[in-house]
């Protein structure tokens, strides 16, 4: 509702008009969006916008650039799309979870998860942990989570990222991903470059 997306429409505008200026013949520009209505807004706004140039614009979502990057990596993900399904997935991975540190720790860890919501829990590993493409325990712990609206002190975190652990070792175990995995594959130095190269 603040205009960022027809602040961005008109920006694909001036980028045709800057390559054009640089004497590239058939520019194209890719323009991302998180929604497949936003797609459909979109195209309608730059067809009124630019024209017959609107054909130089791709519109799609990040989340189905970030498939093409891993298909053309040579991986062919399966994501776990329904929200439904990954509650359970994090329900089941919760239950089977085994903490470590002493009776009183893990009774700790599993308290601080349990006073978490699941929809919170997942938010949290997928927009900071695979958001962030944090790769350890000591990563998470000293990552900075501004506009995360609950404070996680050591003993959060870590019962957090096990739960975490257990969760994504349980989703590959199916041959699945999250969205949020998805996207942090797909920029990875290595599988981009592979798309850049291919």
């Amino acid at each position: 509702g603040t205009g960022k997306s027809t602040v961005a429409l008109y920006r694909v505008r001036a980028v045709l008009d800057a390559l054009r200026r640089a004497n590239v013949k058939h520019p194209r520009v890719l323009f991302t969006t998180y929604t497949h209505a936003l797609v459909a807004y979109s195209r309608q706004l730059l067809t009124s916008l630019l024209g017959a140039d609107a054909a130089r614009v791709e519109v799609c979502t990040a989340d189905r650039v970030a498939i093409e990057v891993l298909k053309a990596g040579g991986e062919d993900p399966t994501v776990l799309s329904d929200a439904a399904d990954l509650r359970r997935a994090l329900s089941d991975a919760i239950a089977h979870t085994t903490f470590e540190g002493s009776k009183v720790q893990q009774r700790a860890q599993k308290l601080a998860i349990e006073r978490l919501s699941h929809d919170w829990l997942l938010d949290e590993i997928g927009s900071v942990i695979e958001g962030r493409r944090l790769a350890t325990l000591y990563d998470y712990l000293g990552a900075e989570r501004p506009g995360r609206l609950v404070a996680l002190n050591g003993t959060q975190r870590r019962a957090l990222w096990t739960v975490r652990q257990t969760l994504v070792a349980a989703l590959a175990q199916r041959k699945v991903m999250t969205w949020a995995q998805v996207r942090a594959r797909a920029a990875t130095p290595k599988v981009f470059s592979a798309r850049r190269s291919a």
